[in-house]
């Protein structure tokens, strides 16, 4: 009997072990740093998660029992893709301090049920932010694709992100965010081009606004569209909506039927927004401040009036902008866009829009006789009805370069497989019988000896070269990206195979070349080049140090990218880092 008590008490503590061993370098770090130098933000790795029923609170013992040495974040990253279920007994709060603001990233996600419980485990923590990447935004209930979910009460959650690297859907079910007051809901990464198709709409659920509480809403793109079903009239009812990017396009009824209590827009360009002549403005009959701003400088001109042909006029849609594209004098195109100031009161409360009033009577706008000038309906009428089409110097290029990636890839690609196959080629007809036998007191017999040699770098040059894919990303979930480019294996393999020995390989390859010319010289000269060996022996020595040193800084300067959680910003971003000596030395030099 006792011997059995043993062997299950064995037994659980060898799987308890197992099951807590996740958290054995948090624990440890806590342990030391307790004391010596306690960090003011503490993070929770969790790697190689199986399954979310092995977090264990207990695992955190003793630690647990003191608030303050709980984790501020915590990173999830599972072994393999998993569900978000419906009754999945996780009490992540249990893992944080509640007393502080708390971090949850989750990647590999899979699908997301719409009654699970993770959103509404965090009602009584100040702010929460939960982050999602690598995953799909793949909503289902009870296993299934229905959208269906019973009543129950609201429950707060501060911040949900869905990153640039989440896969979205068409015909998303929106119950996923509904009895819940969420106070921002960030979507990221949408996209709509031939390298990147990332498009979300929402299913339409009819009187369904009563569900949802969200106060704001951020939506950030690369060349997408903004659509009735992305902005979603239930969903999003009273809500802030912020927008930032670059819109392609907005539809015409996009904020139809729908009440917001503002938008902002942060653009390229502003004239990109009225391609279609204004016509979205009109589905406002509300009171309503719309912050527009762009990036490039725009001075309002004559003869962008085609622009805003249909732009409301005496309506109560207030455009903001910053006040120093406002200058220096007002112009016919000013009187169209900002036409509400001048025939509608502005309430107190909205300062900003008596900021822009202000401005607009400094320049001028409220002169009569300047007005007359314009004589607005005449040129309107004289525009078409073709929608207008803009795109920027700037925007053009970032378009291009990352076709020219996308292309530069297939070729090096090729290429690199053709030089595997003919490299591969000349090395068997080098080492047949047939050149074996050559004696080696013949011309012949050193010349083929360098281009085996030459051969064989080249082979090794264009291995590299052609398992450089795994490090190659032209858009993260676009036309081509490498599922494991940001990791560790595919990050060394860039440093030290393609950056360095790469570079290292092609000074042999071009010195074999020279090696093989000098060669072919001697043979039509009838003159005997570089016959002393122990001099040929030390040149040859000297250039292989020299090729090491010159790309020695390679391995140095290159480093390691850590830093895989990317929100939004995916052009900013390398993996692994480049020139981080020169960016090193930037920085003192602004302190001073």
């Amino acid at each position: 009997m006792i011997k059995n008590l043993i062997t299950v008490l064995i037994i659980r503590s060898i799987l308890t072990a197992e099951r807590c061993s996740l958290f054995s370098d948090y624990n440890k770090k806590v342990s030391l740093n307790e004391e010596v130098n306690p960090p003011k933000h503490r993070v929770l790795n969790l790697i190689g998660l199986k399954k979310f029923s092995d977090l264990d609170p207990k695992c955190l013992f003793p630690i647990s029992k003191k608030l303050v040495l709980l984790p501020d974040e915590i990173d999830i990253i599972p072994y393999s893709p998993i569900c978000l279920e419906k009754g999945l007994m996780v009490n992540l709060p249990h893992f944080l301090n509640n007393k502080r603001p708390g971090i949850i990233r989750l990647n590999k996600i899979k699908a997301f049920d719409i009654n699970n419980d993770l959103f509404r485990n965090f009602d009584n923590f100040e702010f929460i932010s939960l982050e999602f990447y690598e995953s799909d935004l793949n909503v289902v209930s009870n296993g299934s694709n229905s959208c269906k979910k019973n009543e129950i009460f609201f429950k707060n959650l501060s911040y949900i992100s869905f990153s640039l690297s989440i896969k979205y859907k068409t015909k998303t079910c929106p119950l996923l965010f509904s009895y819940l007051n969420i106070k921002v809901l960030a979507i990221q990464g949408l996209s709509n081009t031939f390298l990147k198709k990332n498009i979300l709409d929402f299913m339409e659920i009819q009187n369904s606004s009563k569900l949802y509480n969200i106060n704001s809403l951020i939506l950030k793109s690369y060349k997408s569209s903004l659509t009735k079903r992305l902005i979603d009239q239930n969903i999003f009812n009273n809500t802030y909506c912020i927008i930032s990017g670059l819109i392609n396009f907005i539809e015409s009824d996009t904020f139809s039927d729908i009440n917001l209590n503002g938008i902002e827009i942060l653009n390229e360009n502003f004239l990109s927004l009225f391609q279609d002549g204004g016509i979205w403005l009109n589905a406002f009959d509300y009171f309503i401040e719309i912050k527009i701003s762009f990036w490039e400088n725009y001075d309002f001109s004559n003869t962008d009036i085609c622009f805003f042909k249909y732009v409301p006029k005496n309506k109560t849609t207030f455009i903001s902008v910053p006040l120093y594209s406002l200058e220096p004098v007002c112009t016919c195109s000013m009187l169209i866009v900002f036409s509400s100031y001048f025939n509608l009161k502005i309430p107190k409360k909205y300062f900003s829009l008596w900021d822009t009033y202000e401005k607009l009577e400094s320049i001028g706008c409220l002169n009569e006789k300047f007005l007359n000038t314009c004589n607005l309906n005449k040129n309107l009428e004289q525009c078409d009805n073709e929608l207008k089409t803009y795109s920027s110097d700037k925007n053009k290029l970032l378009h291009y370069s990352l076709y020219i990636d996308f292309i530069g890839i297939i070729v090096s690609q090729i290429i690199s497989f053709l030089g595997i196959c003919f490299n591969a080629f000349s090395i068997f007809i080098l080492l047949s019988e047939k050149n074996i036998k050559v004696k080696k007191l013949d011309s012949s017999y050193s010349m083929n000896k360098l281009m085996l040699i030459n051969s064989l770098i080249n082979l090794a040059y264009f291995i590299i070269n052609f398992l450089h894919i795994i490090n190659r990303c032209v858009q993260i979930n676009g036309i081509f990206c490498s599922s494991i480019y940001q990791s560790s294996l595919a990050q060394y393999y860039e440093i030290y195979m393609v950056e360095f020995l790469g570079s290292i390989l092609k000074m042999w390859s071009g010195l074999s070349l020279i090696s093989i010319s000098i060669k072919r010289l001697g043979l039509l000269s009838s003159k005997n080049w570089f016959r002393n060996k122990r001099l040929n022996l030390k040149i040859l020595i000297i250039l292989i140090i020299i090729s090491i040193l010159i790309n020695l800084d390679k391995i140095f300067t290159i480093v390691l990218n850590r830093d895989i959680y990317l929100l939004d910003e995916e052009f900013s971003n390398e993996f692994p880092s480049r020139n981080t000596f020169l960016l090193s030395l930037k920085e003192p030099r602004y302190l001073g």
